[in-house]
C-alpha cells in the first residue's frame, strides 16, 4: 500500500509565481459576515499557538484546473476553493497595505497580490467577469464607490468582507494582540491546503457537479449560468460565452435593483423564464436547471457542428429572453430605476402593490416582452392579470389552494408568448378592436378564466362574513391593504397614492408615511354594563366593513378609544394632532355622524355599542363591496357574455 497522506501547502507556496482566476461558470463572491469571521477565527486560534506545537492548520481544498501561462508563469481556473481563496486575498491585501517599508512592500505585493509595471499589472487571483474589476479597483485597490459602484450582491459582499477584514487587523495592531509580522506569518505559512489539479476534462466535469450540489446552497439560476458556460467551454464557443458572461451581468444588476436576490427568488425567476421560453410545465419548471441540462446534455451537443450551431443558437435566445425578464422585474420591482410610458408605470405600480404574482408572473413576462410594454394590447393585458390576480388569488376564501389554475395560465403564457396558430373563430373582432388575432385570444382566455374560477356572484359573495365562520377575520386578509388602497384611488383619482404607503414595514419610514390598518371598533372597545354579547361583538370587528386605512401616527394616537373619540383623533379636533389626509376616513366620519343620530336613543340600552357598530359596518361594506364589483368588473371584456356561475370542484 502506497503511503497515505497529501502535505497541505500554504499560500507562500501556492500564490508565487503562479496566477488564479474565477471562471466565468462559477458564481460571485457569496460569504458574508459568519464565513469571514469563521476564517479569522481560525488565524486567531494559530496566534494563541506557537508554530512549534501546531505548524499548519487545514483550512481546505483547493481544485484547480491549468488555463495556460502568463509570462512563463502557470496559470490556473479555480473550480473549488473560490470563496475561501478570495476573502485570503483580501486579508493578504489588507496586510500589504499597512507595511510601511517600501521595498517589503513591492516584494510582498509582487509575491501575492499583482505582478508587472504600472499600466501592465496582472493581479495573482483574478475574479470572474461580473465582479474582477470591482474587486481590483475598490476591494484591492484605493478607488471608491462613486467611481465603480456596487451594482451587484457580489460588490456588497466583497466590500463587506473587507471592512470585516480591517477591523479585525486594526483590532489587533491597536491592542498590541500581534504585530503586522506575525498576522503575515500566520496568513501566508500556517493555513494549509490540499491541493489538487485533475488532468482531464471528464474529471473537471464530474467535480464541476458535484461541488455544484454541496456547500453554500446556489440557487437553479446560479446552477444554470455555471452550466451554460462550462457548455461554452466544451463547444469551443468563446463569442458565446462573452456574450452569456455579459448578459448574465445585466440579469443580475436588474435582479438586485427589483430586491429578488435570494436563492428563492432567484430561482422563481429562472422558473418563469424557462416556462415561456422553452413551454416547461408546471413539474419541469421546478427543476428547470436539471431540465436545461438533458435539453443541452453537453456530450450530444457536441457530437456534430449542426447539433453545436442549434444549440448556440438556442442558448443565446434564451439568455437575451432572461435579460429581458430581468429589466422587466426592474420596472415592476423597482421603478424608479426606469423610465416608462405613463399608462404603463401605473399598470405595473397596481400589479406591484399587490404583491403577490407567482401564478400571473409568465403571463406578465409574456406580454411585456413580446409587446417591449408597447400598445394598448399589452396595457389591457395587465390589466386583466391585476382583476385576475386580485379576484382569483387575492379575494377572500376563492381558492383553496394558492395555485389553482396555474397549469391553465403558464399555458396561456406559452401559447400567447409563440404566437400558436390560430383559429379562425378569434378572427371576428379584429376590425372592431384593432388588435391581433393572439391578442383577442388572450383577452378571451383570461376572461373566461376569471369566470370561471371567480364568477360575479363568488366575488360580490367573498366580502361579507358569515356569523358562523369563527376562523375568519378580514384583518388576516392578504388582500385587505391593497383593497383599501384601491378605494382611495378611486375616491381620489387626481392624486397620486404612493404604493410604498402600504407595501413597507411601519419601521421603514417615519410613522406618517406608511398607511396602517385600523379597527374602527376596536378589539378592546368597552361594552354597557350588563352587555354580555361577546361573540356578536367580536363578529362585528371582524368584519371588512370594521376597517380602514389610517396614518400609523393617528393610529396609534386613537388606540382602543370609542368610536366617537377616533374620530376627533382622526380629524385633529380640539387637539394640534395631524388631520388624515384620506377621503375614504372622511366617509367614515359621516356614516359615524349619521349613525349616532340614528341610534341616539339607544345611548343607555344595553346593545347600544354592538348596534352602532353593527350599523357601521353595514354602510361600508354597502360603500366597499359597490365599489369592487364596479372596479374589479370584467363585463366589458371579450368573453364576459359567457358568465358562469360554475363553482370550481
Amino acid at each position: 500500500m502506497k503511503k497515505v497522506g497529501v502535505p497541505l501547502q500554504s499560500l507562500s507556496e501556492i500564490l508565487p509565481n503562479s496566477y488564479f482566476r474565477i471562471p466565468d461558470y462559477q458564481r460571485g463572491y457569496a460569504w458574508e459576515k459568519p464565513q469571514v469571521d469563521d476564517i479569522l477565527k481560525d488565524i486567531d486560534h494559530l496566534l494563541g499557538l506557537e508554530s512549534e506545537v501546531i505548524s499548519s492548520h487545514y483550512t481546505g481544498t483547493l481544485v484547480v484546473t491549468a488555463a495556460g501561462n502568463h509570462n512563463d508563469n502557470p496559470v490556473y481556473e479555480v473550480v473549488d476553493g473560490q470563496q475561501r481563496l478570495t476573502t485570503l486575498a483580501i486579508i493578504v491585501g489588507c496586510l500589504i497595505n499597512k507595511v510601511e517599508d517600501k521595498k517589503y512592500f513591492k516584494e510582498l505585493q509582487s509575491l501575492y497580490h499583482c505582478r508587472g509595471d504600472v499600466g501592465n499589472e496582472y493581479f495573482v487571483l483574478q475574479l470572474n467577469n461580473e465582479t474582477r474589476v470591482f474587486f481590483e479597483n475598490v476591494v484591492l485597490g484605493s478607488e471608491s464607490e462613486r467611481e465603480y459602484p456596487a451594482t451587484l450582491n457580489a460588490h456588497k459582499n466583497l466590500l463587506s468582507a473587507r471592512k470585516i477584514i480591517e477591523r479585525w487587523i486594526n483590532g489587533h495592531l491597536k491592542n498590541s494582540t500581534s504585530t503586522l509580522e506575525q498576522l503575515l506569518n500566520v496568513v501566508l505559512k500556517r493555513l494549509g491546503f490540499i491541493v489538487y489539479a485533475p488532468m482531464h476534462d471528464a474529471e473537471v466535469g464530474i467535480m464541476f457537479e458535484v461541488i455544484n450540489n454541496r456547500g453554500k446552497d446556489l440557487s437553479e439560476l446560479e446552477k444554470v449560468k455555471n452550466y451554460l458556460i462550462y457548455c461554452c467551454a466544451k463547444m469551443g464557443t468563446g463569442q458565446l460565452r462573452e456574450y452569456i458572461n455579459d448578459s448574465w451581468a445585466q440579469i443580475l444588476r436588474g435582479l438586485t435593483a427589483a430586491g429578488k436576490t435570494s436563492n428563492q427568488e432567484e430561482s422563481a425567476f429562472l422558473r418563469y423564464c424557462a416556462i415561456v421560453f422553452f413551454q416547461f410545465n408546471k413539474s419541469e419548471s421546478h427543476n428547470s436547471y436539471k431540465e436545461l441540462k438533458k435539453k443541452f446534455d453537453v456530450d450530444s451537443i457536441c457530437q456534430t457542428n449542426e447539433s453545436k450551431a442549434d444549440a448556440c443558437e438556442q442558448l443565446k435566445s434564451f439568455v437575451s429572453f432572461m435579460t429581458s425578464a430581468a429589466y422587466w422585474y426592474k420596472a415592476l420591482y423597482a421603478p424608479e430605476t426606469v423610465q416608462l410610458e405613463q399608462k404603463l408605470a401605473d399598470s405595473l405600480e397596481l400589479l406591484r402593490a399587490q404583491n403577490h404574482h407567482a401564478s400571473i408572473m409568465p403571463l406578465i413576462l409574456a406580454v411585456l416582452i413580446r409587446s417591449k410594454g408597447e400598445g394598448s394590447a399589452a396595457l389591457n393585458h395587465l390589466k386583466l392579470l391585476e382583476i385576475l390576480n386580485f379576484r382569483v388569488y387575492l379575494a377572500n376564501n376563492i381558492t383553496k389552494r394558492s395555485d389553482t389554475g396555474q397549469g391553465d395560465l403558464f399555458g396561456y403564457a406559452i401559447e400567447y408568448y409563440e404566437n400558436l396558430p390560430w383559429q379562425e373563430e378569434w378572427s371576428f373582432a379584429a376590425s372592431d378592436r384593432n388588435i391581433n388575432n393572439y391578442d383577442l385570444w388572450l383577452e378571451v382566455m383570461l376572461v373566461q378564466f376569471i369566470k370561471h374560477h371567480c364568477s360575479d356572484g363568488l366575488f360580490e359573495e367573498s366580502f361579507y362574513l358569515d356569523e358562523n365562520e369563527n376562523w375568519m377575520d378580514f384583518y388576516k386578509w392578504t388582500g385587505l391593504r391593497y383593497f383599501l388602497m384601491s378605494y382611495e384611488s378611486y375616491l381620489q383619482p387626481k392624486k397620486t397614492i404612493s404604493i410604498d404607503r402600504i407595501l413597507l414595514k411601519p419601521s421603514d419610514k417615519k410613522t406618517n408615511d406608511y398607511f396602517s390598518v385600523e379597527h374602527i371598533w376596536a378589539t378592546e372597545n368597552r361594552s354597557n354594563e350588563g352587555e354580555n354579547d361577546r361573540f356578536q361583538d367580536q363578529f362585528q370587528k371582524r368584519r371588512l366593513g370594521n376597517f380602514c386605512l389610517l396614518e400609523l401616527g393617528i393610529n396609534i394616537q386613537s388606540s382602543n378609544q370609542d368610536i366617537e373619540d377616533k374620530i376627533a383623533v382622526y380629524f385633529g379636533e380640539n387637539s394640534d394632532h395631524q388631520i388624515t389626509e384620506l377621503a375614504h376616513v372622511k366617509l367614515t366620519k359621516d356614516d359615524t355622524e349619521e349613525a349616532l343620530e340614528e341610534l341616539s336613543e339607544m345611548r343607555r340600552t344595553k346593545n347600544y355599542y354592538s348596534s352602532l357598530a353593527s350599523e357601521l359596518c353595514d354602510r361600508q361594506e354597502e360603500r366597499y363591496v359597490k365599489f369592487a364589483m364596479e372596479r374589479w368588473s370584467v363585463d366589458d371584456y371579450l368573453g364576459a357574455e359567457d358568465d358562469s356561475d360554475e363553482d370550481e370542484e
